[in-house]
């Protein structure tokens, strides 16, 4: 019983895990959406390419992965928009910032852990046009106030 219990439970938050991803990788074939996808290595590699700005370098390097996802097709955006509200709103993702103005909307969903922010994402949308930009990795709270000086 405890074994069927643990296989149960360790498949439940595989699928949790991959409907993230299945998201951005779900439309990056569609016409007028473009992903772009930042490795842990890539992300490490900022340290030579940001040059004196250290507050980026130093968030650069705690960052598992960045991924973005663009939507210019008028006919996905509402659809994408949904999708991603449903996988935050179920996955425990608080919504920490909230703006509407003029037909656009922003949203910063967070995944909190103590003192760190071990996810977020930036979802902003129009008529015309989403963006979803979604960061993973141990960000301190000092790091993102760090960015805003």
């Amino acid at each position: 019983m405890k074994r069927a219990l643990l296989v149960f439970i360790f498949s439940i938050s595989c699928t949790l895990v991959f409907a993230q991803q299945s998201i951005f990788e779900k439309y990056e074939d569609f016409k007028d959406v473009t992903t772009v996808y930042f490795s842990k290595t890539m992300l490490g590699m900022m340290d030579a390419a940001s040059g004196k700005n250290q507050a980026i370098t130093k968030i650069a390097k705690k960052l598992q992965k960045l991924q973005i996802l663009e939507c210019e097709n008028a006919s996905l955006i509402e659809k994408i928009k949904q999708e991603s509200e449903k996988y935050y709103r179920a996955n425990r993702y608080e919504i920490v910032m909230q703006v509407r103005n003029d037909g656009e909307h922003v949203t910063i969903f967070e995944r909190k852990k103590g003192r760190s922010i071990p996810a977020f994402a930036l979802l902003t949308s129009s008529k015309r046009e989403l963006s979803i930009i979604y960061v993973e990795g141990n960000i301190r709270l000092e790091d993102i106030k760090a960015l805003a000086n």
